[in-house]
């Protein structure tokens, strides 16, 4: 009978931790993939969401851009974000978030930044000094084209002269 109970106690005590260690690793992988790293930089954006929907619209079929939507987060429409990655000609990716603040402005964030082509770059949390030219090129080129689009020339009407 003592056998027994022993058996059982070690058995018991096996199971015990094996589900322990399936909980804590179930935990870990969800923390990691819910932790947010504080953006890079914020920028304001003056205008509507519309707008600035049209105007990504607009830099992806002008440029050589590809835009993929990663995650909504919050709740529509007041307080919440978009997460998307855009991704350059030079196989720079760019990671970004608009958010909502009630309604009252948009704010995009630059969330992280890397080069493909040499496997660099990262988030605010990272030294890597990649970021800093990365980010640098995102505020000269694709900022500016996201906050200011070029708009399409007007068409020409037939003039008979």
């Amino acid at each position: 009978m003592a056998i027994k109970m022993k058996l059982f106690k070690t058995i018991l005590g096996i199971v015990i931790v094996g589900l322990m260690v399936i909980i804590g690793g179930w935990l870990i992988l969800i923390g990691y993939f819910t932790y947010v790293y504080p953006p890079i930089e914020e920028y304001e954006y003056e205008g509507l969401e519309i707008q600035l929907i049209e105007n990504l619209n607009l830099i992806q079929s002008t440029y050589e851009y590809q835009f993929g939507l990663k995650d909504t987060t919050g709740e529509y429409p007041n307080n919440y974000s978009v997460h998307f990655s855009i991704l350059d000609s030079d196989s720079c990716s760019y990671q970004l978030a608009y958010s909502m603040k009630f309604q009252e402005s948009i704010e995009i964030s630059l969330i992280g930044v890397f080069d493909l082509k040499n496997n660099k770059g990262g988030y605010s949390n990272s030294d890597d000094k990649t970021i800093d030219i990365l980010q640098h090129k995102f505020e000269e080129g694709l900022l500016k084209q996201i906050l200011n689009p070029p708009r399409p020339m007007p068409k020409r009407k037939n003039s008979h002269h």
